[in-house]
């Protein structure tokens, strides 16, 4: 789950063997158990939010694909 803190706060970091301070404005990812109770918990508080997924442009979609041909008349008889 990733979150976007509104507010900064002082939360417990993987499963609570240390702390650190999440700022605001920053996207954090959290995976244990711990983590994303906390992030469910500031998600409904309003202290945090989840960000949007930023769009991607038509080029980056679109990824050049190389193109193999396969020749039907080309193989040669014996």
């Amino acid at each position: 789950m990733i979150i976007k803190m509104k507010t900064t706060l002082v939360g417990a970091t993987g499963n609570g063997e240390a702390s650190m301070e999440y700022k605001v404005g920053e996207n954090y990812e959290m995976k244990t158990d711990l983590e994303m109770n906390m992030a469910s918990v500031w998600l409904n508080d309003g202290k945090a939010e989840q960000p949007k997924a930023e769009k991607q442009t038509k080029a980056e979609e679109e990824a050049p694909q190389k193109k193999t041909k396969r020749s039907f008349f080309g193989r040669k008889k014996k």
